[in-house]
Order: C-alpha cells, then sequence, then structure tokens
C-alpha cells in the first residue's frame, strides 16, 4: 500500500465527504475553497475530481460570500426542508 502525502490525504478526505447525498450547498463551498486555499487546486480540477461542471463549483464557491447571518439561515433553511 503506497503512503499517501498530506496533500493526497486531504484530497482524500474531501471527496469522500463530498460524496455524500446530504452534503449542504454551503458546506461544499467551504470544502471547495480549502481545497483552493490549502491544496493549491484549480476549479478545473476540483470540478474534474467530483465530476460536476466549473459553473456548479463557481455557483459553490460563491456561497462563501454570504455574511454570517446569511450563511446562518440557509443552514437553517436547508436543514427544515430536509427534514419533510
Amino acid at each position: 500500500m503506497k503512503d499517501l502525502n498530506d496533500q493526497e490525504v486531504l484530497e482524500a478526505q474531501i471527496i469522500e465527504n463530498l460524496e455524500r447525498e446530504d452534503v449542504h450547498p454551503l458546506r461544499e463551498a467551504e470544502t471547495f475553497k480549502l481545497m483552493i486555499d490549502k491544496g493549491n487546486y484549480l476549479i478545473e480540477d476540483i470540478a474534474t475530481k467530483i465530476a460536476k461542471s466549473e459553473k456548479f463549483i463557481l455557483q459553490r464557491l460563491s456561497l462563501n460570500n454570504l455574511n454570517a447571518e446569511w450563511k446562518k439561515l440557509f443552514l437553517r433553511i436547508k436543514l427544515i426542508f430536509q427534514r419533510h
């Protein structure tokens, strides 16, 4: 078995988390930002890794621009709809 470097471990964890069906869009946005900031990924790289379009990645990334109150509200609203 191959030893993974820090970058590969981060990538494996991120991909595993993103493959869950119930991932909140805001969490995806934060994850994509982390990949760009810490993992030296480009938008195209993320799109390829998770089999989504670059437009999808950009739309998710834009959620990081919400202020704290809007983020909190968005998280609550999404949770309410998931329960029903």
